[in-house]
């Protein structure tokens, strides 16, 4: 049985709080690690109706932008579904053709462990390549993501044996 991660964050303000902040701790902890920390920006889309109502509709419930490069980052969160690994990603350019255009990694998901660790695997690879590929599933043995937490906190797996 998977367990989803706030599985009522679209009619649950607190669960999409929640959502929101998990996503942000995950991002958080991932550059932080890297050289370009001081080079992103988040949030980077708003996502407040035009009288300062929040949207609060998934879409994205995380962003971010190096504009220095002129890429970015959306995470779209799906309602959790029968596929229990539900994780889309693909490249974009966001204004393409006007003057602020941005390249985007956009990551479409149901909230799961480990989807977020499929999704932090894909935005390190957007982050340090400028490319992603498919995601790597050792990738959660290197990177502990504790959902709602107010870090996220990065933990080295221990080979059992």
């Amino acid at each position: 049985m998977v367990k989803y991660l706030f599985p009522e964050f679209l009619s649950d303000s607190g669960q999409y709080s929640e959502a929101e902040k998990t996503w942000r701790c995950a991002w958080e902890e991932l550059v932080r690690r890297s050289d370009a920390f001081d080079l992103w920006q988040s949030p980077w889309l708003n996502t407040n109706f035009a009288n300062g109502i929040p949207c609060r509709d998934g879409n994205p419930i995380f962003s971010c932008i190096c504009p220095s490069r002129r890429v970015g980052i959306r995470v779209i969160q799906l309602p959790p579904s029968e596929n229990p690994r539900e994780l889309y990603f693909w490249t974009d350019t966001f204004a393409k053709g006007e003057p602020e255009w941005v390249d985007e990694l956009v990551i479409s998901c149901a909230l799961t462990q480990v989807t977020l660790y499929d999704a932090v695997d894909l935005m390190n690879q957007w982050i340090s390549e400028g490319k992603v590929r498919v995601y790597r599933e050792n990738y959660a043995s290197l990177f502990r993501i504790q959902p709602g937490a107010r870090r996220a906190s990065r933990e080295l797996a221990l080979a059992a044996g």
